[in-house]
């Protein structure tokens, strides 16, 4: 389980709205450095999310986030490489198919249109499978 720590922004009914300030991505001293400075320039200023909960929560509370990092790792590898591989035999078939370049590369975008076309008819990779649950309140 990958974990969180954030706070409560707005509470709603049966679920919360929770806030985290992105920290430098190494965070270990107070030296500035070229991490330091390349998450800083790069980094969006705040990150909101609404979660479901049903525990009696209040704005400002610390509370600890958590997501199934099987899900995650999944999601991840359909969402990355699916397309790549749809891409890459579309292309390979579209050019020993045709003998020309012009073919794989027509065949290796048709490949990658219908794996988005299955993402978006087939619903593999909702939101809804891989949403962050709140585990506790943090004191």
């Amino acid at each position: 389980m990958i974990e969180e720590e954030v706070y409560v922004a707005e509470v709603e009914e049966g679920a919360v709205w929770v806030e985290k300030t992105p920290t430098a991505g190494c965070s270990g001293c107070a030296t500035p450095c070229a991490s330091s400075l390349a998450s800083g320039l790069f980094a969006k200023k705040q990150f909101r999310l609404r979660v479901a909960s049903n525990f009696p929560l209040h704005r400002g509370d610390k509370v600890l986030l958590g997501i199934q990092d099987d899900r995650l790792a999944r999601m991840s590898f359909g969402i990355y490489l699916l397309p790549l591989f749809s891409f890459f035999i579309g292309a390979i078939t579209g050019e020993r198919l045709f003998s020309t370049d012009l073919a794989g590369v027509l065949g290796g975008l048709s490949g990658l249109g219908l794996c988005l076309a299955g993402f978006k008819f087939f619903k593999l990779f909702e939101r809804d499978n891989c949403q962050p649950v709140v585990l506790r309140k943090i004191i």
